[in-house]
């Protein structure tokens, strides 16, 4: 009767548990960036996503456009993560578009890890393909952290897309889970980070493992230019490394040796921007025009 018991309150405390962490995991809190004063000149624009959610776009307009980029930000963060990026980079003659990741900010619900995510950025480039200006101008992908795996599973389903940088990605989620996991519980990964892993692909419906950079990166043809810190706490500098060997298409790859998690803009914005910037130009600017789909 007792060990019925004992059994019976550890799997409550597991169950307890594994609720608790995924709704932890898929609803992040938004670390709060603050605006730049003066704030750049944009636009916005509503869209609607393919399955029916409301989004909006900051467009960060250049007069004229040489090219598009699109830029995700980080888990834990939200659009005002880029946007001084994206301010510089309109200068350097590209229309920058941002908008929040699902369950980020402005977004209501959960945080998608790219599943929900990628039907966002198919209807961003069909909104593109719709403006006079842009249509025929490339297209080209930023992601930062989550943001890059979220621009992975996008590139896959973009045959128009010309370029793709990656700062700060991970190349598993699943050992970046566990180690939040022993950081902010003092858990070990066996079994706690194991029932969240399980509760999150639960709760979306996917097999995360098969969405991860590491396993696209062999089926990605975009030239990518990766950019990792060596100080990155958060995501070790090897999995910058092996993404970068796995990249199907032309790669460079800048280990920024001061930076952290997502900190080669922070450390030198000049020249993080002319770093980008040029390689956007060798890739966006020989393309051929891109027509209307």
């Amino acid at each position: 009767m007792v060990i019925g018991w004992l059994l019976a309150g550890v799997g409550l405390a597991i169950a307890w548990w594994g609720i608790r962490s995924t709704r932890r995991t898929l609803h992040p809190v938004s670390t709060p960036f603050p605006a730049p004063d003066p704030f750049p000149p944009y636009r916005r624009v509503a869209l609607t996503g393919l399955d029916g959610a409301s989004f909006d776009l900051w467009v960060f307009e250049a007069e004229p456009p040489r090219g598009v980029v699109v830029a995700c930000h980080g888990y834990h963060a939200s659009r005002l993560q880029l946007v001084e990026l994206a301010d510089r980079l309109r200068r350097r003659g590209y229309t920058v578009i941002l908008f929040d990741l699902r369950g980020h900010e402005t977004r209501p619900g959960r945080c998608s890890f790219g599943v929900e995510d990628v039907q966002d950025l198919e209807a961003i480039r069909q909104w593109i393909r719709r403006q006079p200006a842009l249509a025929p101008q490339p297209l080209g992908l930023l992601g930062f952290s989550l943001g890059g795996a979220v621009a992975c599973q996008a590139a896959l389903r973009m045959p128009d897309l010309h370029g793709v940088v990656l700062d700060s990605t991970y190349a598993r989620l699943f050992p970046i889970l566990a180690k939040a996991i022993r950081r902010d519980y003092r858990l070990p990964a066996v079994p706690w980070a194991w029932i969240t892993w399980l509760g999150v692909q639960l709760a979306l419906g996917r097999r995360l493992a098969a969405r991860d950079p590491l396993v696209l990166a062999a089926q990605c043809p975009q030239p990518a230019l990766i950019i990792h810190g060596a100080q990155d706490a958060a995501v070790p500098i090897q999995d910058a490394q092996a993404i970068f060997a796995r990249w199907r298409g032309p790669k460079d790859l800048w280990i920024e040796p001061q930076a952290k998690h997502v900190g080669a803009f922070a450390a030198d914005p000049t020249a993080y921007t002319q770093r980008v910037a040029e390689f956007l130009d060798r890739w966006l600017l020989r393309a051929p025009p891109s027509s209307p789909s």
